[in-house]
């Protein structure tokens, strides 16, 4: 049984903030995980046409999501849950994380360099957090875009790369290609 998930998301400047409680289970035990992440809404209406998802990426996708274990491995990913009890206990943790992990982390990777010393600089930490969807690759690539990066071509070789490492062909390669050759194409200014 899997519930719709509780959402807390803060409305920013860059975009928004978001909190995220998934509870599933039966009726004799209850699995609660958290996540923490960000939509930089830059970066998300860059990839809007991406794919035909336009309504994802104008709406409900976001530039950074991982479970809250990412961020101290002492926390479990999945936390069980059978009376009342737990589930206060469980509510206070998240607090707890929250107030210690979770708004410095929100705070740091809300400026767009930041996003960007991550995506393209740490591209191994981001594929871990972004349990290696290729989608990641494609936020790096509208970031080094955004912030003007002087290594875009670098950059466009390395993430492709990657993705063909991960056995990943045809539609979507053609999509990356065609995506960020006209993406280097437009100016900003």
């Amino acid at each position: 049984m899997e519930k719709q998930p509780l959402v807390y998301e803060r409305q920013t400047r860059f975009g928004s903030s978001v909190f995220v409680a998934t509870i599933s289970g039966d009726e004799k035990m209850a699995y609660v995980k958290f996540f923490v992440g960000l939509r930089h809404d830059l970066i998300e209406l860059t990839l809007t046409n991406t794919f035909g998802l336009e309504d994802y990426f104008r709406n409900s996708s976001y530039s950074l999501l991982l479970n809250w274990n990412q961020l101290d491995s002492r926390l479990a990913s999945s936390l069980p849950s059978k009376e009342l009890n737990d589930m206060t206990t469980i509510g206070d943790m998240a607090i707890d994380f929250m107030d210690h992990k979770g708004f410095d982390f929100l705070n740091h990777y809300k400026h767009l360099a930041n996003l960007d010393r991550l995506y393209n600089d740490h591209p191994t930490k981001a594929a871990k957090w972004n349990n290696h969807s290729y989608l990641h690759r494609f936020r790096a690539m509208a970031i080094a875009k955004l912030v003007g990066r002087q290594d875009y071509d670098r950059l466009l070789r390395v993430h492709r790369e990657y993705l063909e490492s991960r056995g990943l062909t045809g539609p979507i390669i053609a999509k990356f290609d065609t995506t960020f050759a006209h993406l280097k194409k437009l100016s900003f200014n």
